[in-house]
């Protein structure tokens, strides 16, 4: 072989090298822009958000009191109840699945966070029971403008309120609302959903 073959060889090496890692990436972005392209056999539970919603800079604080904000949320997927300073019945159910969601993915599950975020100042019941009987749970709450500032862009309409009607919301690791899930969704499907999404997402 000679130096002009070599060379040639190498750059292209180099070429296939750069597409393992930016053909993936570049993929799950096409998707996120484009989400009516996912096929429908893929995305027949969550309802997905036409068009996707970016999520606006924000901050708010942790159960110790730290500043959360959108940078800290980015990288992994998130899946988000927003409700009340008290947990009722279906808060709890909501929670239980997005925690079984999650470990549902076996050693995946580290890609995804779960929040619990209060439309109210604080949480009104017992902090250290809600924490253990959901592990990994993030706790965040803020003042009245805060709160608002965040809640607001998870509307699904003009009339929906969210923290009202016990939805589940589904970040992806850009930072874009993707998905939600109305009062009394299955487990399953919030699984399969999950499943799929990190098989072939590249990112989070």
């Amino acid at each position: 072989m000679n130096e002009k073959q070599e060379i040639r060889r190498s750059q292209w090496k180099l070429i296939l090298l750069a597409a393992v890692f930016v053909v993936p990436v570049l993929a799950a972005y096409i998707i996120h822009i484009n989400p009516q392209w996912i096929p429908k056999s893929t995305r027949n539970y969550g309802i997905l958000y036409k068009p996707t919603v970016r999520l606006a800079r924000f901050t708010l604080e942790t159960q110790d009191n730290k500043a959360y904000t959108l940078d800290m949320m980015r990288g992994k997927w998130s899946l988000i109840y927003i409700g009340s300073g008290s947990c009722h019945k279906i808060c709890q159910e909501t929670l239980i699945k997005a925690r079984d969601g999650r470990w549902a993915q076996g050693t995946e599950a580290t890609r995804i966070n779960y929040y619990y975020v209060l439309t109210t100042d604080g949480f009104n019941g017992d902090k250290a029971k809600l924490l253990k009987s959901y592990p990994g749970l993030i706790l965040l709450h803020g003042n009245s403008e805060q709160r608002a500032q965040f809640i607001n862009q998870f509307r699904t309409s003009k009339t929906q309120q969210p923290g009202s009607d016990d939805r589940l919301y589904l970040v992806d690791p850009a930072g874009m609302l993707l998905m939600h899930y109305p009062v009394g969704f299955r487990h399953i499907g919030l699984m399969e959903d999950l499943k799929y999404l990190l098989k072939w997402s590249q990112i989070g």
